[in-house]
């Protein structure tokens, strides 16, 4: 499935406003039509079919359309192709965009990689315990933080009840 940028500013952008909120759906519309393009960014449909799809009279579509070169969201080419301007600044391509050429990257990233990057253990992100035995933890702050608590622990051959110790006393300061 194709994708494209719908940037936030459509919502507020003042030549924007002036259109209806059906006209609004109506030009996201277009954009989708313009996406799925072979010629992407541009429509070759004539008024009839795109009257038709957008489910509005002729006349109406001829106004939309109208209204739109006017305000400057696309031009019509002598083809009769309806262009939407500034497509390709805003719907450039990005490697990401080619899975292939994505996972060829990262092939070749992983096989140019010092060992020492390869072989060291991943790092915690974010709010992540930095370490699993809980060395880092003082006594008081284990004390507040770690709770009596049973765990059950499954695999496909064995089950075990695990439960934590009793909270170690607090040293007095």
């Amino acid at each position: 499935m194709k994708w494209f940028r719908l940037y936030s500013e459509f919502v507020n952008d003042p030549k924007l406003k002036t259109f209806s909120k059906s006209q609004r759906y109506d030009l996201v519309c277009l954009l989708c039509m313009a996406n799925e393009s072979d010629d992407r960014g541009v429509i070759h449909q004539d008024a009839e079919d795109m009257a038709a799809t957008l489910e509005i009279t002729e006349e109406e579509y001829a106004a939309f359309v109208a209204k739109l070169e006017r305000k400057k969201v696309l031009f019509i080419r002598d083809d009769g192709g309806l262009v939407f301007t500034n497509w390709l600044k805003r719907q450039y391509d990005k490697p990401s965009d080619y899975p292939e050429a994505t996972a060829a990257r990262q092939q070749k990233r992983r096989t140019e990689a010092p060992e020492s990057e390869t072989s060291e253990p991943a790092k915690p992100r974010g709010n992540a315990p930095q370490s699993v035995t809980g060395d880092s933890v003082t006594p008081s702050s284990r004390a507040v933080t770690r709770c009596h608590a049973t765990y059950e622990y499954s695999d496909s051959e064995n089950t075990q009840r695990i439960q934590d110790p009793p909270n170690p006393p607090v040293p007095k300061a």
